[in-house]
């Protein structure tokens, strides 16, 4: 039976609400089989519950995240590219002092992390020589599940995912969905730096300005079937991006 340390944004018990039913029921399925302690961020007023844990959690733990007022929350919004969610619930430094002692003290199978809210103390996490321990005796595995992200960070954290494995060739599905031409223009280059280091892209877009602006060869598929294919350096205006000697050439 393994040990599991699962992190959520809030108590998920009782279940009243999409999220808490959610991890209320992760729970109440894993916890038959595995040994789960469970972090958890809520309001005081809500510590009450915490005694109402599915059958078989060993601990549950919860602090109550630090106050933001609308006036903080508005100055944060103008002074950091990091979007409200992943400053919400950070810095509330009695979880953080929590995880990091069960980290050290218990051997977890598997850090579960629910919720895109969690991921500073996972970052922080990481820095801390703990981690690095844990990793090396090789019985901490992390498991980071962004379900309530919005769908751009959603993509950019499982691109995120795939680089870190250093692929040799990476394919990508409509990663540019629901992007203006702005962020749309950084991700593009950066993938083309990308392509400098070695790694072969397989994009696979509705664009048709987008691959025009960027890509060396196409193949237009139609119904199933390919209908053309080649190079698309001869049509000219393609996209060069400083540091590297552009992909786009035949």
């Amino acid at each position: 039976m393994a040990r599991l340390l699962i992190l959520t944004p809030q108590l998920p018990f009782p279940p009243h609400q999409g999220t808490t039913i959610r991890n209320f029921n992760l729970i109440a399925g894993l916890a038959p089989r595995h040994d789960i302690d469970l972090l958890s961020l809520v309001q005081p007023t809500d510590l009450a519950p915490a005694r109402q844990s599915p059958g078989g959690t060993a601990r549950a733990a919860a602090f109550g995240p630090a106050p933001r007022p609308a006036w903080r929350r508005l100055l944060t919004t103008i002074s950091t590219p990091l979007p409200d969610m992943a400053l919400r619930l950070a810095g509330v430094l009695a979880f953080q002092d929590t995880l990091l002692n069960l980290v050290q003290t218990t051997p977890y199978a598997v850090l579960q992390v629910e919720g895109i809210e969690m991921a500073p103390y996972v970052t922080w996490l990481q820095r801390q020589p703990a981690w690095a321990s844990a990793r090396q005796a090789g019985h901490l595995r992390l498991v980071f599940d962004d379900h309530n992200a919005e769908t751009i960070l959603q993509q950019r954290t499982a691109l995120a995912a795939s680089l870190a494995l250093r692929p040799r060739l990476l394919i990508l599905d409509e990663p540019t969905l629901g992007q203006d031409w702005q962020h749309l223009s950084r991700l593009m280059d950066f993938l083309t730096l990308l392509s400098c280091t070695g790694s072969a892209i397989l994009l696979i877009s509705h664009d048709y300005k987008l691959v025009h602006h960027y890509a060396r060869r196409a193949i237009l598929m139609e119904k199933g079937r390919v209908k053309a294919m080649g190079h698309l350096a001869q049509h000219g205006n393609h996209r060069r991006v400083a540091g590297c000697e552009t992909i786009m050439q035949p």
